[in-house]
């Protein structure tokens, strides 16, 4: 959430779903209510509103994957009626460029015939040397083009006045008595969408880049928008398997956008300098000690969108200056 505000250009709402019991709506009502107010007297951040949900979903999706994994799968009959478009996003995920964009195109693409139903990133290129639903043993069919195999679902645009009218769960219903599946949310969208490819909106890896698209080389992705890290790569490994997808880039740049202050939450200096300081501190910033591609190429690509965040800005703040004197 801080990272989405730190490069808005447009007011935000979350919608912030948790289990219920769990404490997080004191939580969340005291961490936002302090940066609500600490936005206010400052005109480099975006406003923002959010609300909490405890998650409300069939109690059998409960126990599939993760506790409130399947909550995307339910989106348009958890939120109001009044809310027509919707981007999911996983907890593990950085905004690294204003989210507009993205959510124009979705909404410009819905309005189109055929009519676009959600927003998806690839699993894997179609000419990855590796990907997880070509070769896995995979029980149930996945959606395929010519430049995906599979889809992941950490980023999700939903166009829920179309769930509403024609809601997608009992097809997965059936495809749960079908199918076997590992993935359960993200496999049952596959599923759907290699049935329905034409209600698919196929994104560009930058996205939802994760790990797999610097990992090896023929999955290359050289733009982030939002980066995701899954597999617990945004921390420390806890065990030598999740040693193997360890990437120092994506931890450096989760502290970064951790630790500065929630006073500072509007500047992208802040992140930037947090940036440069902990990857000139990190060993792996040196590019013939790091252990994968994720640690060549993200310092590099991360770098200059801060520098153009901070450029944009910068520019901002100046014509807004320019304003408040011609307004005297």
């Amino acid at each position: 959430m801080r990272s989405a505000l730190l490069t808005a250009t447009q007011p935000l709402h979350f919608y912030i779903f948790h289990q219920a019991n769990d404490g997080n709506d004191a939580f969340f009502t005291n961490a936002l209510q302090k940066w609500k107010q600490s936005t206010a007297t400052t005109t480099a951040a975006t406003s923002f509103e959010f609300d909490l949900y405890t998650s409300d979903i069939p109690e059998h999706y409960s126990k599939l994957f993760a506790p409130c994994a399947c909550q995307r799968l339910f989106l348009h009959e958890a939120l109001p009626a009044t809310l027509h478009h919707v981007l999911y996003m996983d907890s593990d995920t950085l905004v690294l460029t204003d989210l507009s964009t993205l959510w124009r195109d979705f909404v410009r693409a819905t309005a189109h015939s055929p009519p676009v139903l959600a927003a998806l990133v690839a699993e894997h290129t179609a000419t990855a040397d590796y990907a997880y639903y070509t070769e896995q043993t995979v029980q149930h069919p996945y959606f395929s083009s010519s430049t995906a195999a599979g889809l992941n679902s950490g980023v999700l645009l939903l166009d829920l006045d179309k769930l509403r009218a024609a809601p997608w769960n009992e097809q997965f219903a059936s495809y749960l008595e079908q199918y076997q599946l590992q993935f359960f949310d993200q496999d049952l969208l596959n599923i759907y969408f290699a049935q329905h490819a034409e209600k698919l909106q196929e994104l560009p890896c930058e996205w939802n880049f994760r790990p797999d698209h610097c990992f090896f080389s023929t999955q290359h992705c050289s733009k982030i928008g939002i980066l995701h890290g899954n597999r617990g790569s945004l921390h420390a490994p806890a065990n030598e398997q999740a040693a193997v997808y360890s990437v120092d880039a994506f931890q450096t740049l989760y502290k970064a956008f951790s630790l500065f202050p929630a006073t500072e939450l509007g500047s992208v200096a802040a992140v930037r300098d947090a940036w440069t300081w902990f990857w000139a501190s990190s060993a792996s910033a040196v590019a013939d000690q790091a252990r994968n591609y994720c640690d060549v190429t993200v310092p590099s690509v991360v770098t200059q969108r801060l520098l153009q965040a901070a450029a944009l800005a910068n520019a901002a703040k100046q014509q807004q200056a320019i304003e408040h004197y011609s307004e005297l």
